[in-house]
């Protein structure tokens, strides 16, 4: 079987399996899709015949991940095993790019469009299967019916995945997609999505005065009706999209009175264990636990200049800080924030799809309040397309290889 075929079909794989975790160590695990990125990896480099090459986003993005190396080192006397562990799993993730790279200088004939509609349909199924307790429930979320995670992690995670494949999908599929996507109840990716449809229809002022009507009055609909005509979202997420009038005071309580931590275990104790500090006082439990969470992470690394400047180290705040910048602040400190700003500033120079940015403006938004941008399978989508896309855009490229290899519609 050719061996371009059988790295493709990983990939496929890689998108379809969940999470499973072989082996524990020191606070990390790793996991069977682990050992399929090694097998790629090992794949790409013995049956390639040319010489790989990067882009200048990529090693912008190696440079954010050696400002995390700097952090762990430092900080090296209150963090785990799982803090290199952290580190070398986003390093894993850019070998996609590679693959891509990889596959796309082959003779192998795959329209990239097409396998992401089939992956639509059949994580969609699998969303509205799930929704309905037709089959059960993988990752974090098992206990919670109203939300659908698939094979991800988290709603969050796959709510991201799914907009992105909508993108790269034919328009039959989107809808369907669409759907599944609001199962989800993700309220900052389906808005995050929603707004990148804005941002690329505004040329088109006609398309996008009706899009902006039709969106206008499905909102309106939803605060006013209380989202009823929909029985399946009533007193849903949806419902508490706008909270009182104390969430403001909220947060400043929190900030003025956060805590100084200064080990992983002392942050679980005040921000997990110790969760019933909330006080009730906004309508939104999961934005009170933020506001909890991110006062905690502000205050310590605002305490001396070394923290603000590098960091408390990666995975010191855990495994879901529900705010990437957050995290990032957290765990890097102003090198850090300033290092991937300087990575999204020149992936936007590197690329001038819009499809790539498209991409961001979901990812971006969602990053508010997600840890999205250490995502397994949204990371894995990220790097694959931007490894077809470099590829596509050398010109060497287009004369040697035409339309051969794994190809993406430039839009």
């Amino acid at each position: 079987m050719n061996s371009s075929f059988i790295l493709f079909a990983l990939f496929v794989v890689y998108i379809l399996i969940p999470k499973i975790d072989i082996a524990s160590i020191g606070g990390g695990a790793i996991r069977v899709n682990d050992i399929l990125i090694v097998l790629c990896a090992a794949l790409s480099l013995f049956s390639r015949n040319f010489k790989f090459q990067i882009s200048k986003s990529l090693a912008a993005y190696y440079v954010f991940l050696l400002s995390q190396l700097l952090s762990f080192i430092l900080n090296l006397d209150v963090l785990e095993f799982s803090g290199i562990l952290f580190i070398a799993r986003l390093f894993e993730y850019t070998i996609w790019f590679y693959v891509a790279q990889s596959l796309s200088m082959t003779r192998l004939n795959i329209n990239f469009s097409k396998v992401c509609s089939i992956l639509v349909i059949i994580l969609s199924v699998w969303a509205i299967l799930e929704w309905f307790q037709v089959v059960p429930k993988s990752g974090k979320f098992v206990n919670v019916t109203d939300r659908v995670s698939v094979n991800t992690s988290g709603p969050y995670e796959f709510a991201a995945l799914i907009a992105m494949l909508v993108y790269l999908s034919k328009t039959p599929q989107k809808y369907i997609g669409v759907l599944s996507l609001f199962l989800t109840q993700s309220r900052i990716t389906i808005t995050a999505y929603f707004v990148s449809l804005l941002w690329g229809y505004r040329k088109n002022s006609g398309l996008l005065l009706s899009l902006f009507i039709v969106l206008l009055m499905t909102t309106l609909l939803a605060v006013n009706m209380n989202l009823e005509v929909l029985d399946v979202f009533s007193e849903s997420r949806f419902a508490l999209l706008i909270s009182d009038s104390s969430t403001l005071d909220l947060a400043l309580a929190f900030i003025s009175t956060a805590p100084v931590v200064h080990t992983p275990h002392e942050y679980f104790e005040i921000s997990h264990v110790g969760s019933g500090v909330t006080f009730g006082l906004i309508n939104d439990v999961s934005l009170e636990m933020r506001l909890l969470r991110w006062s905690i992470v502000l205050s310590t690394v605002s305490a001396d200049y070394i923290s603000l400047a590098v960091g408390m180290g990666p995975s010191f705040w855990g495994v879901a800080l529900d705010g990437n910048y957050i995290r990032i602040i957290g765990e890097q400190g102003i090198i850090g924030a300033f290092t991937f700003l300087f990575f999204l500033n020149t992936l936007l120079s590197d690329y001038k799809q819009s499809l790539i940015r498209s991409f961001l403006v979901v990812l971006c938004i969602t990053a508010v309040f997600i840890d999205i941008f250490v995502a397994d399978k949204v990371m894995t989508v990220f790097w694959f397309v931007q490894g077809i896309l470099f590829t596509q855009n050398r010109s060497a490229f287009e004369r040697k290889a035409n339309d051969k290899g794994v190809f993406l519609c430039q839009k």
